[in-house]
């Protein structure tokens, strides 16, 4: 008499289907977001002859550069200018080369962050190591190693923290966020980039201070553009400064953004990174006349050059493009 099959424990079965449950939803939401991918960013400009009509009219407002018009220059070694509410490209070098994100990681952490939908209010207590992480050679020249200075013990808002990380690009206050989210921040963070369309994007820590934490410019423009659709991002990435308090101690920062307040156009959110893997980079997006850019440049050599030629880009795209209505 053969041996009887043995049946699946209660528990072996239970575990298969969180197995099969997951490995489910994550092919569901990469197909979501590789969707969300195209329709954003891969898109380029049409033609008005070349848009179709469908059964239903609707009036699109479309961007369109003149045939020879020449681009500036740039020094970046990767990057991409993109209309937000579109999609559709109008400049872009070497979009598809995967670069170290630096301090753009942040971005990323703080999307994450929300997305647990925190109480801004509640406040986390330093601990005594804090005014020691995210201490490294590898940060921008001149930004005081990009930490907040708090004595252990103190208390910080969470509100406090997610402005530090974003306006003064504090490597501690990020790494604290993380801890806050818990211990499968990372894990979060790749799920976060794999939903809005971010394939090539990787992350292995939630500062930006490890090199690994690498991207496309094309994917950094997605996850800007998701991160920056919140007002409390947008609010603190345009205050060139901003006093938090400590335990009743204020602390004074500073924005490493040195657009803000141009003339030209609006700056309506941003960030700044830099690492010496990395070089110089940012995402900035900006408004004129109605009309908003989303801008990344990966890989500056100096922290002029990327100022320098993002204003160049955004004065040549204000300049030239024309906003037209077309029917699709």
């Amino acid at each position: 008499q053969p041996p009887n099959p043995k049946v699946p424990s209660s528990n072996f079965r239970r575990i298969l289907g969180y197995q099969v449950f997951f490995i489910v939803t994550g092919i569901v939401v990469g197909c979501i977001g590789l969707a969300y991918s195209y329709l954003l960013v891969h898109k380029q400009a049409p033609t008005v002859q070349s848009l179709v009509a469908g059964s239903e009219v609707v009036r699109v407002t479309v961007p369109q550069l003149p045939t020879g018009i020449a681009a500036p220059n740039v020094k970046a070694a990767t990057g991409i200018l993109i209309d937000p509410s579109t999609g559709y490209t109008l400049w872009q070098s070497n979009p598809s080369v995967i670069r170290p994100l630096a301090s753009l990681t942040k971005l990323v952490t703080v999307g994450v962050f929300l997305q647990s939908q925190p109480d801004e209010l509640a406040t986390y207590t330093i601990p005594p190591d804090f005014n020691v992480q995210g201490i490294t050679n590898n940060v921008e020249p001149g930004t005081a190693v990009s930490r907040l200075n708090v004595a252990s013990g103190s208390t910080v808002t969470y509100h406090d923290l997610l402005y530090a990380t974003l306006i003064s690009s504090a490597n501690n206050a990020a790494i604290a966020l993380g801890k806050i989210v818990g211990p499968d921040v990372v894990d979060r963070m790749n799920l976060y980039a794999a939903f809005h369309g971010a394939p090539s994007a990787t992350f292995v820590e939630p500062s930006g201070l490890n090199p690994k934490n690498t991207a496309t410019a094309r994917d950094v423009a997605l996850l800007a553009h998701a991160a920056f659709t919140s007002p409390l991002v947008a609010d603190a990435t345009t205050r060139p400064t901003y006093d938090l308090t400590a335990s009743g101690k204020v602390i004074h920062i500073i924005s490493t953004d040195k657009l803000l307040g141009h003339d030209g156009y609006t700056v309506m959110a941003g960030k700044t990174g830099y690492l010496q893997e990395a070089g110089y980079n940012l995402a900035l997006q900006t408004a004129k006349d109605g009309h908003t850019l989303l801008l990344v440049l990966l890989g500056e050599p100096t922290s002029a050059d990327r100022f320098a030629d993002a204003d160049a880009l955004f004065q040549w795209a204000y300049a030239n493009t024309q906003w037209v209505e077309v029917t699709q």
